[in-house]
């Protein structure tokens, strides 16, 4: 498996914003893009997938174009993307139902999650009200739901922007 990024370039008008970033991961395992708010990181990610036009550049997996058409990729996006009025536990089922998981199969795999992901106190009504809407969640309680959401499809590679 490898993921390579060559020259990706995009502007904005005069304001280069990306400005030919090349990597090469060829070991599976948990990289980052680093940098400072507004240095391009999501820009990059955005491109890569083909989600936002590029200006020059490409993005290959396993020497194959990267983008949505392609290549199945789980994304985890920055924003929060959670349905306001239902519980984070409402919105993992209802998003592992969409990929065709459904009941003790579905019920296990949330279980192994909020272990992994320590989500118990987000998902379970004896210690986080069922009734409590992701509006009032942190950035950070919501975004451990969005892992599980990502993690839990059996998909590579998996991107996330902002963990």
């Amino acid at each position: 498996m490898s993921l390579e990024v060559k020259g990706l370039c995009k502007s904005y008008g005069d304001k280069m914003v990306v400005d030919h970033i090349s990597f090469t991961m060829e070991k599976p395992g948990v990289y980052a893009l680093l940098g400072t708010n507004g240095a391009g990181k999501s820009t990059t990610i955005r491109m890569m997938l083909g989600i936002l036009e590029k200006d020059e550049g490409v993005a290959l997996w396993n020497g194959k174009d990267l983008n949505f058409d392609n290549c199945r990729i789980g994304y985890l996006a920055e924003e929060r993307g959670l349905y306001q009025k239902y519980s984070l536990l409402d919105q993992i089922r209802y998003f592992g139902r969409l990929r065709g998981v459904t009941g003790k199969v579905l019920e296990d795999r949330i279980s192994m999650l909020s272990e992994r992901l320590k989500l118990d106190e987000y998902l379970f009504p004896e210690k986080f009200a069922r009734e409590e809407a992701a509006k009032n969640a942190s950035k950070e309680e919501v975004s451990k739901p969005k892992r599980g959401r990502t993690i839990q499809k059996k998909v590579k590679p998996k991107l996330a922007d902002q963990l």
